[in-house]
């Protein structure tokens, strides 16, 4: 739990409000700054590198990467991802602008790449809705919402895969975690309230090596060793500025 780096803390390319990152094939870290309407990246010793600024996109939230090292941004007003090289050039659009299927998101805030089958992955809290597409954006793969146990509204705060193309899906506003294989099938709800969780889980990632890690709502950093058979706590620490004075 030792701080070792931190990164766009000071200067003219600081990060004033970081929503998401995602960390490219070469190192590098790219993250989403809600406030400045822009994708920073920094190689892994904190140095800034560039920015990505897309004009067509307002209220960006999450953002992945391929194996291309292609920037995948999503931009919730818009109600499209936005593909970049990493030099910050547009790409294309998910859904492209001649796309008929323009109702695909109402809202997406959170995307995540497999790597196993090439899926975009896209979180949209307005439809309450987990939509996977193919690589190109052609096709819709798969589709996912709980079919039950849910009290309130389902908020897909956080998506990740890990290298064997399993999917954890966080789900803020029911306070758990669900897990599902790699063509979208149900396998589990890994983790809820009082089954590993106090909070609303916020962010999620995985580090390939079977460990989960899950920022939630008490600034707490938990970190799960997961499997066929379910979790079990690894280590957990608490986190904020408080806690590297």
């Amino acid at each position: 739990g030792c701080l070792k780096r931190t990164f766009g803390a000071k200067g003219a390319v600081k990060l004033n409000e970081p929503l998401d990152l995602t960390v490219l094939n070469n190192g590098n870290i790219a993250f989403s700054d809600h406030a400045d309407q822009d994708v920073k990246v920094y190689n892994c010793k904190g140095q800034y590198l560039r920015r990505i600024k897309d004009k067509t996109l307002t209220n960006i939230a999450g953002v992945t990467s391929n194996q291309k090292r292609e920037i995948i941004i999503a931009g919730t007003d818009q109600r499209h991802l936005s593909v970049h090289s990493e030099d910050g050039d547009l790409i294309s659009t998910l859904p492209s602008d001649k796309d008929t299927r323009q109702n695909i998101f109402e809202h997406p805030y959170t995307v995540a790449h497999n790597p196993l089958t090439g899926d975009i992955i896209v979180g949209d809290d307005y439809k309450q809705l987990v939509t996977a597409l193919s690589a190109d954006g052609q096709r819709i793969m798969w589709r996912f919402s709980p079919s039950g146990g849910r009290d309130r509204h389902f908020f897909p705060s956080s998506i990740c895969v890990d290298s064997d193309g399993y999917i954890f899906i966080a789900d803020l506003y029911n306070e758990k975690v669900y897990m599902l294989d790699s063509s979208g099938k149900f396998l589990k709800t890994l983790l809820s309230r009082g089954n590993g969780l106090r909070g609303g889980p916020g962010a999620i990632c995985t580090d390939g090596q079977g460990h989960l890690l899950v920022a939630d709502e008490e600034r707490t950093l938990k970190v799960f060793k997961y499997g066929e058979n379910g979790f079990s706590m690894y280590r957990r620490t608490s986190y904020g500025p408080d806690n590297y004075r």
